[in-house]
């Protein structure tokens, strides 16, 4: 399958360049708001000074939430272009599966045709994420109220406490996320079905090869699970290693979505295979 998949993004180069491009252009359009990102978290990691809570002035508390708030309306910005490109790239991904070459021109239309269906989906999406994670906090908030309960609220205990539950939810949702990430594709290759629909065929895809999809989670967590396990997050936009994040993005981001597209095809054309020799 790793095979079909590199040959795929050798045929359509556009697949590796539009999201290079786009990772590119995130990086840059962010380079400004890092003052403002280092001083957010600057103050969050104060925040577990109990003994010496940060002294904040009413100036201070001000230009804290005047970062935030621009930060905010970025990431509206970002999530608006991120479907706009999603929908473009998504029709190129399964133009390239079903007819093995992908143009600017399948993507112009994909944006016309998908955005909709994109949008319903990522709003759909967002609703499990959440359901997801009330869940997760179920059995992660008793492990943190007990380990402050313990600890005398000492700041260090907590903050380890804190990225031993980010740990492990990491690593639930591991196992959980192949069961919708077989969604992406099915949008798109499942042209004319509904939300629910194709996330019902997304599912049952993600069952059929469950295990070869865990590996491909385990790909695209690792550098938050390498964050939590090796680095304090509150400093790491001080330093150059964020830059590796967007490194990593540019190089699995067009692999990822190339495989998922590629097993997905290759699993409907052996259903209807199947059934026409029936």
């Amino acid at each position: 399958m790793l095979k079909k998949t590199f040959l795929l993004l050798k045929k359509n180069p556009l697949l590796i360049i539009l999201p290079v491009l786009a990772v590119a252009l995130m990086l840059l359009s962010e380079l400004p708001l890092m003052p403002d990102i280092n001083r957010i978290m600057g103050l969050s990691r104060s925040m577990y000074n109990l003994q010496n809570p940060p002294q904040m002035q009413l100036k201070d508390a001000f230009d804290i939430m005047s970062a935030a708030l621009v930060m905010l309306i970025f990431a509206l910005v970002y999530c608006v272009l991120a479907v706009i490109f999603v929908s473009g790239y998504g029709n190129m991904l399964a133009a390239a599966v079903n007819e093995g070459k992908a143009t600017m021109k399948i993507f112009l239309y994909g944006i016309r045709k998908f955005t909709g269906k994109v949008v319903l989906s990522f709003l759909l999406m967002i609703a499990i994420l959440i359901g997801v994670s009330i869940v997760i906090s179920l059995f992660t908030t008793p492990m943190l109220l007990t380990s402050i309960g313990r600890s005398g609220f000492d700041p260090g205990s907590i903050m380890n406490t804190q990225k031993t539950m980010q740990i492990v939810a990491q690593i639930i949702m591991l196992f959980l996320y192949p069961f919708i990430i077989m969604w992406f594709p099915a949008i798109f290759i499942e042209r004319e079905e509904g939300v629910t629909a194709c996330l019902r065929h997304g599912w049952r895809a993600g069952v059929r090869n469950y295990l070869p999809l865990v590996a491909v989670v385990l790909f695209i967590l690792l550098p938050t699970l390498c964050i939590f396990i090796f680095t304090d997050i509150y400093s790491m936009f001080e330093t150059q290693r964020y830059l590796l994040m967007y490194v990593y993005q540019a190089i699995a981001l067009p692999v990822i979505s190339a495989y998922l597209f590629v097993r997905y095809g290759e699993m409907k054309a052996q259903a209807r295979n199947r059934s026409i020799s029936v």
